[in-house]
């Protein structure tokens, strides 16, 4: 898998006394320096929960033939987990100091297993605790097959050289074949019991700092924006710490659930726990059916699709803001700069551009999860159950963020929910002539062929359909024929057009100046513009082909299309759009700045994703220059 470059990262230190992680580098408890983790970008570990060790134990018992291994390197040991590069979900296993394995999820066997590291490999060598085998020299390959017998198939095998690990093998019914060298870094610790009070008076000082400067924040940013505060409560721990420190500076500061209506029971309760225990006031932005309601027009959501956010997350918010909070809010969201590369590059304080009058702000933007949970722990903070079954993260029960391990999960406990979900992705399936690995493996989670999906479509030796067949079935209005010349542009769609609504809704391209119940003819800044009943659009004297036959598309698809999901009207810098029983356009106040075009999700995701990139012949077209930079003349509008 590519690596990923992280502008920022968590640093973590280790007590070699106390034997202890620590946020910083000087030990509250006993005062030692501890040493700096080395640990996978962006570093963001975490303390190994119930669930984690138990897994844990599971695969170990699993890959190594019992359980002795683990109670040599874990039992009564304060363990964290740190989020690896992998196909799936992996994480370095860090005791001691050292990381001394890696649990990871393998998809195509779908359960969890354990690979040692030179720290674990060194111990349990020590007491005799793993099966070896002596190679004959210290060189070994990736590959290679030593005839011995004597081994269970399928067992994990050290490979030792003059006692000293150097590779790890597993069994096969020929030997023991080399699997990779053994590797990581090993340091010397007490190598203590540690409990979670322990850990707690070790990283006292630092909290305590951590607390100070983020309540300051709070303090300065509210006081300078002057806005009514409300705190976002997602039911997941960063946003609980968030409201937490929140009621500490502010008192009762007011509550907002976006309810996706994808959210697991779990969630739910999680919410209605936390602000019972605070006394505080909660509102919910509700999108209730919005999800499934606009399923079987935008397809399945992807990592690099995601129509969902618009529709079920950012639209119910600013319906919320705009009849509560007129002149906008300081929203506090409980986002942290080591959970994506896109929220590292961001700051502490931004705006969305679809949430134009409110502004956001993050007081635990350096926080690690580790700072987190030990505050979380300190606090007794209500926490959401489902970070205990296996989640890494809390959202949307089938978000394609989500990794295979967690939708297993989800599949476990909520099979009436997973099975609904399922039951579509098959239909889909169907639709697009995609192999069933398309579900088994999670390769819906992506729309494009990502890198991720072709990973695990090689490893499985599944070919997927090509990527423009699959476009072609995907989309809601079939796309028959298309032309792209030096100023003109012509596309063909298989299906007979609602000229009375593409008449009202003209003037966001321009003057109308032809107009008959089978075709129209539009005026614009910088192309003329031709509509035809039976699905025949034309672009003549275009500067710009491309961009002019582009929201062409737009205007037809959210015409024909439109979910009176309110995006147009909400954005809208002239307040031109209403809508009724149908998206009605004001030809007077209108002003063709086609803000609309770029804010409604039928065009920022149907649209840029599908249409155009088969147009362009290029998955990622959306991200062309021109695009680019008109989108960020409508994030201005749009605040207007």
């Amino acid at each position: 898998m590519p690596r990923r470059r992280w502008r920022v990262v968590a640093k973590t230190w280790w007590c070699p006394d106390c034997n202890v992680p620590l946020l910083h580098k000087r030990c509250s408890r006993c005062g030692a320096e501890g040493f700096e983790l080395h640990l996978t970008e962006p570093g963001d570990a975490r303390p190994a929960l119930p669930h984690d060790l138990q897994v844990l134990k599971q695969a170990i018992e699993e890959d190594l033939g019992s359980s002795k291994p683990f109670h040599i390197l874990f039992n009564g040991k304060f363990t964290l987990v740190n989020k690896a590069i992998f196909i799936d979900d992996m994480r370095e296993v860090v005791v001691d100091g050292s990381v001394a394995g890696l649990l990871y999820f393998d998809p195509f066997k779908q359960k969890w297993r354990f690979r040692l590291k030179k720290a674990g490999a060194l111990k349990l060598l020590s007491h005799n605790a793993v099966e070896c085998f002596e190679a004959p020299s210290s060189k070994v390959k990736a590959g290679e097959v030593y005839s011995k017998s004597g081994f269970e198939k399928g067992r994990q095998i050290l490979i030792t050289h003059r006692g000293e690990p150097i590779a790890l093998g597993v069994a096969t019914s020929k030997g023991v074949k080399v699997f990779r060298k053994v590797d990581g870094l090993v340091v010397e610790t007490s190598e203590k019991k540690a409990s979670l009070q322990e850990v707690l008076q070790a990283n006292e000082w630092i909290l305590y700092r951590l607390v100070s400067k983020a309540r300051a924040f709070l303090h300065v940013t509210s006081q300078k924006i002057g806005k009514p505060v409300v705190v976002g409560l997602s039911g997941g721990k960063d946003s609980a710490v968030t409201l937490d420190l929140a009621v500490q500076e502010f008192g009762d500061p007011l509550v907002v659930f976006n309810d996706t209506g994808l959210e697991l029971p779990e969630t739910a309760e999680t919410v209605q726990k936390t602000v019972e225990h605070y006394g505080l006031e909660l509102l919910v932005a509700d999108a209730g059916e919005a999800f499934w309601e606009n399923l079987p027009i935008f397809g399945p959501p992807g990592r690099d699709y995601r129509w969902c956010c618009k529709h079920c997350k950012l639209i119910p918010y600013a319906k919320l803001v705009k009849e509560h909070w007129s002149n906008g809010i300081l929203s506090l969201v409980g986002q942290r700069a080591f959970e994506s590369l896109e929220r590292a590059r961001s700051g502490k304080i931004w705006r969305n551009a679809w949430l134009p009058s409110v502004l956001s702000a993050t007081p635990i933007q350096e926080w690690s999860s580790l700072a987190i949970w030990l505050y979380t722990f300190k606090n007794n903070l209500v926490v959401n159950p489902l970070y205990n079954m296996g989640f890494e993260r809390i959202g949307c029960y089938m978000c394609p963020a989500s990794k295979l391990a967690e939708l297993k999960v989800v599949a476990e406990r909520h099979p009436d929910l997973w099975n609904k979900w399922v039951s579509f992705l098959e239909k889909w399936r169907q639709r697009i002539d995609a192999p069933e690995e398309w579900i088994a493996l999670g390769l819906w989670r992506w729309l494009t062929d990502a890198s991720g999906k072709l990973f695990l479509a090689k490893k499985a030796r599944v070919k997927p359909p090509p990527w423009r067949d699959v476009y072609s079935s995907w989309m809601p209005l079939p796309l028959q024929y298309y032309k792209l010349e030096e100023a003109s542009a012509e596309v063909k769609l298989g299906t007979s057009l609602n000229m009375k609504l593409l008449a009202e809704h003209s003037v966001v391209l321009g003057n109308l100046v032809k107009s008959s119940e089978h075709s129209l003819s539009i005026k614009g800044s910088s192309a003329t513009y031709h509509i035809h009943q039976d699905g025949l659009l034309k672009v003549e004297d275009a500067e710009d082909p491309v961009e002019e036959i582009s929201d062409l598309i737009k205007l037809v698809l959210r015409s024909q299309l439109c979910t009176k999901c309110q995006s147009c009207a909400l954005w809208c810098p002239q307040k031109a759009i209403t809508i009724t029983d149908t998206v009605h356009v004001n030809q007077q106040k209108c002003q063709s700045c086609r803000v609309c075009l770029d804010t409604c999700p039928i065009c920022d995701q149907l649209a840029e994703k599908l249409y155009l990139a088969y147009l362009c012949n290029n998955q990622l077209a959306w991200r062309r220059q021109k695009r680019m930079e008109r989108t960020k003349r409508t994030k201005l509008l749009a605040r207007l």
